[in-house]
């Protein structure tokens, strides 16, 4: 969550929204947090860590803004090992690992941004697709920030290096009608949008045009979104995946007032339905070790309000709950995937599974009655109960780790065995205490190829094997790479030698 730069190598991922309900004026409330700064220099440009306890593991991620933000106060970024003192706004699982983000208002006693609104609600840029900001027609640069998973698009209309408009020109894999393309780093461009508050202290356009040509239709849902659905609908009604079609949900047939747990509600007389896939690591929770794809379900009413959460329009409550609403009749959910997915992620088809996201227990669950066709490579679901998030999942094929339960001493990488090694090797390392860990491969590029653990451990001593592929499942090249640990504040390098 944090935009540290406008340049990022390739496969190094940094942080992003996972919610779907941003923080508006009025809707959040500020707090302050004093602790230790943990700068994570890993990346390609530094994140920062808040350790509030004192025992030397991250409590929080600090959200600063990006890069090129320098506040009038004349406030600067914390060095790692610093004492500070923080006053900002909360945002619960919703950073590196699941931990809280804080957006950063002050630092010290100084001033860094004005506790105004922030977020947004993902790719529509309103929870609300009437549009109610001004329509506005602006120049400008390009400034491209790919920090995220996915580029991030701003404008800079006064040519002082630093962007007054964040642009939203939907996901990204959206092309208009006409091939529009979107614009490149340091293009100069004319936009004609929707202009809407965001989390960055100055507003976001939602595109309709570039360079006088049609992005998307103004007033109306975004074409990516979904489609309607009917409340009488006399046969069954089908809403495909936008970004790929092969993955769709079977809504039965009849009259949709009469579910949501048997209250006999009615409902209006059409809903807008949207279904689509996203990065695994856009899902909630902690990064899911074993995410082969994410899913992301909607249901709005006529006013554009999530009927999943419960929303009432015209007297009516549509019988959602926070996250998932539950119907009178089995409606289906049809996954695809392919082996090359399964080859690129190192993941055994055997231990597939199609898990949904809990918000009674903010757990992944499994869904027990899933029906799992290897020759299809398929997953299928008939459920009443239809939730916002899913995921595919599985355990790695080529990697395992192990542990003991003896406490050690202290922290220790124990580095790999044996070195030089083909394909195989091993990794040991052990932990004096609970902390995060992860375990990361870089070329001597400082290019990240794998990610080969992300979780939290307990004491003890481990052992972690891997085969010699990348995070896409092919084999490396022989040649050195650099091993990071790194186990709460603890860092540790060891290089290791590829040989065929």
């Amino acid at each position: 969550m944090i935009a540290t730069g406008l340049f990022i190598a390739a496969g190094v991922q940094a942080q992003h929204w996972q919610d779907d309900h941003g923080y508006n004026q009025g809707g959040f409330s500020t707090a302050t947090y004093s602790g230790t700064v943990i700068v994570d220099s890993s990346y390609a440009h530094p994140q920062y860590f808040l350790d509030s306890n004192a025992d030397g593991s991250a409590d929080y991620l600090l959200m600063f803004g990006p890069w090129w933000y320098v506040p009038e106060s004349g406030a600067t970024r914390p060095q790692d090992g610093s004492a500070a003192t923080i006053t900002g706004a909360e945002m619960r699982g919703m950073g590196h690992g699941g931990l809280p983000t804080v957006i950063v208002f002050e630092i010290n006693g100084q001033k860094w941004r004005d506790a105004s609104a922030v977020g947004s609600h993902g790719w529509n840029g309103s929870s609300d697709w009437r549009m109610n900001g001004d329509t506005l027609r602006v120049s400008g640069t390009v400034f491209i920030d790919t920090t995220y998973t996915y580029a991030m698009y701003f404008l800079d209309t006064d040519a002082d290096s630093t962007p007054e408009f964040k642009l939203d020109f939907g996901p990204p894999w959206y092309t208009p009608e006409s091939g529009l393309a979107r614009p490149q780093q340091g293009e100069n461009i004319t936009v004609l949008g929707q202009r809407h508050q965001s989390m960055y202290g100055f507003d976001m356009l939602t595109v309709f045009e570039l360079n006088g040509q049609e992005w998307r239709p103004a007033n109306q849902p975004a074409p990516w979104a979904g489609r309607w659905m009917y409340r009488n609908h006399s046969d069954s009604t089908y809403v495909y995946c936008l970004n790929d079609s092969s993955n769709w949900i079977g809504f039965a047939p009849g009259h949709m007032g009469r579910g949501m747990m048997g209250r006999g509600m009615n409902w209006p007389d059409s809903v807008f339905v949207q279904f689509w896939e996203i990065h695994p690591d856009s899902l909630p929770g902690e990064h899911m070790q074993g995410g082969l794809k994410g899913f992301y379900v909607d249901m709005k009413d006529p006013m554009g309000n999530t009927m999943m959460g419960g929303s009432r329009w015209g007297g009516n409550d549509w019988g959602g709950h926070h996250g998932w609403m539950n119907f009178e009749k089995n409606h289906q959910l049809h996954f695809q995937y392919s082996d090359e997915d399964l080859q690129r992620n190192n993941l055994d088809e055997n231990a597939m599974e199609l898990r949904y996201w809990d918000t009674g227990t903010n757990t992944w669950q499994r869904a027990q009655n899933a029906t799992i066709d290897p020759v299809s490579n398929s997953i299928t679901l008939s459920s009443k109960q239809l939730s916002t998030y899913y995921a595919l999942a599985a355990s790695a094929t080529t990697t395992d780790i192990g542990g003991t339960q003896a406490t050690p001493e202290k922290f220790r990488l124990l580095g790999n065995y044996p070195n030089p090694f083909n394909p195989e090797t091993t990794i040991a390392f052990e932990l004096d205490e609970t902390a995060p860990v992860r375990i990361d491969i870089y070329d001597l590029n400082g290019t990240l190829v794998a990610s080969l653990l992300h979780e939290t451990r307990g004491p003890g001593s481990y052992r972690m094997r891997w085969d010699g592929r990348d995070s896409r499942g092919y084999q490396l090249a022989s040649g050195v790479y650099l091993l990071r640990f790194q186990a709460g504040r603890h860092i540790a390098y060891r290089p290791m030698t590829l040989l065929k």
